[in-house]
C-alpha cells in the first residue's frame, strides 16, 4: 500500500532534473544508433535539451511526463535486439512519440500534432510528427492500457525513498502513542477503581459525624457510671443530636430519678428519633 502511496505523491510532484535525467538515459536505451555521420545542426541538440524545450513549451505535468517511461520500456520490449537507429534525431522521434501517446491517453483535451511539431523549434515537421505516432501505434498495436504493477516497478527509483519515508514516518507516530496508550486500564481495573471509590464515598457521613459519635459516646459512658439505673439503647445518631445530648450532659447525677424522666423524655424524643 505505500508504494501506490508514493506513487500518487510523486505524480503531484513537479518535474525536477532527475526526472529528465532518467528519460535521458531509458530513451538511448530503447535503440543504439548506427555511425555518427549526421550533420552538426542535428548533433548538436542534445536530447537533454529537447526534452526541457519541449516540457517549457507544453507545459507537460509529472504524472504524463513520466508515464512516457511506460512507453519507452514497452517499445525497448517490443523492438527486436538488432535494430538501429539511422538518423541523428531518432532518440528524439522515440521520446517525443512516446510523449504524443502518453498525453493523448492520459488527458482529455492535449496538443494537436501541428502543436507538438512547432515545440520541436524545427527539428521534426508535422509530417514527421504522424509518422512517428502511427509507427508507434504500430508496435504497440493499439495496446495503450497502462498496468500500474508495472507502472511501479519502473518508477522504483523515484518511489523507494517515498516509500521509505512513509513507514519511518508511520513508525514515528505509532512510537509516539505507544506510551499513552499503555496507561489505559482495562475494564476489570476501572471497575475495581469504581467501587473504591464507591465505597470512600459512602463512608463520607461516617467519617463527618466520628467527632460528635465520640463525644456522645463519653458522655453517656460517663452518665452510666453515675447513675446505673438508667439503660440507653445506643442508636444511629444523626448531625442533629449533638445539641440534644450536649443539654442531657449538664443533668446533675444527684438528682432524683422521678426529676431526670421527664426532663429527658422530650429532649431524647427531638434528638434521637429515627
Amino acid at each position: 500500500m505505500s508504494n501506490r502511496e508514493a506513487l500518487s505523491i510523486f505524480l503531484r510532484s513537479p518535474v525536477s532534473t532527475p526526472m529528465v535525467d532518467y528519460l535521458v538515459v531509458t530513451t538511448e536505451s530503447v535503440i543504439q544508433l548506427k555511425a555518427k555521420t549526421f550533420s552538426r545542426n542535428l548533433a548538436s541538440v542534445s536530447l537533454k535539451t529537447f526534452i526541457n524545450s519541449l516540457i517549457l513549451h507544453s507545459n507537460v505535468q509529472t504524472n504524463t511526463l513520466m508515464s512516457t517511461l511506460y512507453f519507452l520500456v514497452k517499445l525497448r520490449g517490443v523492438l527486436p535486439p538488432s535494430a538501429t537507429g539511422i538518423h541523428a534525431s531518432t532518440h528524439h522521434r522515440i521520446f517525443l512519440g512516446c510523449l504524443i501517446v502518453a498525453a493523448k491517453t492520459l488527458n482529455d483535451s492535449s496538443p494537436l500534432n501541428h502543436h507538438w511539431a512547432s515545440y520541436t523549434d524545427g527539428l521534426l515537421s508535422l509530417d514527421d510528427v504522424n509518422t512517428l505516432e502511427r509507427e508507434l501505434l504500430g508496435y504497440f498495436n493499439w495496446d495503450l492500457r497502462i498496468h500500474t504493477n508495472d507502472l511501479l516497478n519502473i518508477l522504483a527509483p523515484f518511489l523507494s525513498p517515498i516509500a521509505y519515508s512513509l513507514r519511518e514516518s508511520k513508525n514515528a507516530r505509532i512510537t509516539k502513542f505507544a506510551p499513552s496508550l499503555s496507561l489505559v486500564k482495562s475494564p476489570s481495573q476501572n471497575s475495581a477503581h469504581s467501587e473504591t471509590v464507591y465505597c470512600s464515598v459512602s463512608s463520607i457521613p461516617s467519617l463527618i459525624s466520628s467527632t460528635s459519635t465520640n463525644s456522645v459516646v463519653t458522655s453517656m459512658s460517663t452518665t452510666e457510671r453515675e447513675d446505673s439505673v438508667h439503660e440507653f439503647n445506643l442508636r444511629p445518631l444523626k448531625l442533629s443530636t449533638r445539641m440534644a445530648f450536649a443539654n442531657f450532659k449538664t443533668i446533675p447525677s444527684t438528682t432524683d430519678e422521678s426529676e431526670i424522666l421527664p426532663k429527658c423524655e422530650p429532649l431524647l424524643s427531638r434528638g434521637l428519633a429515627a
